[in-house]
């Protein structure tokens, strides 16, 4: 049987990045709005919002996307139900 790799932490990525990143390990998804597009980032858990506007992410998984700033907007699910909004 594989073993499961463990989940990335928040913590970890502090730790690891020399970035300054947000905790949004509470949310389940973000969802990034384009025109003609979707993109959904599945359990994030650090977000940095660069100079640009650009949104560079981390999911649990261990992978990082980055979302250039030309989106026109983002919904997100809390992994929490009832708590629609987190500080960023």
């Amino acid at each position: 049987m594989a073993k499961k790799d463990k989940d990335i932490t928040f913590d970890d990525v502090q730790r690891r990045s020399g970035i300054e990143f947000r905790d949004i390990s509470g949310v389940e998804y973000r969802k990034y709005y384009f025109r003609g597009h979707t993109i959904t980032i599945e359990r994030p858990v650090a977000l940095h919002v660069s100079e640009s506007g650009g949104h560079k992410l981390v999911c649990a998984s261990g992978e990082s996307v980055y979302i250039d700033s030309s989106f026109l907007a983002i919904s997100w699910r809390p992994a929490v139900k009832g708590r629609s909004f987190y500080r960023f």
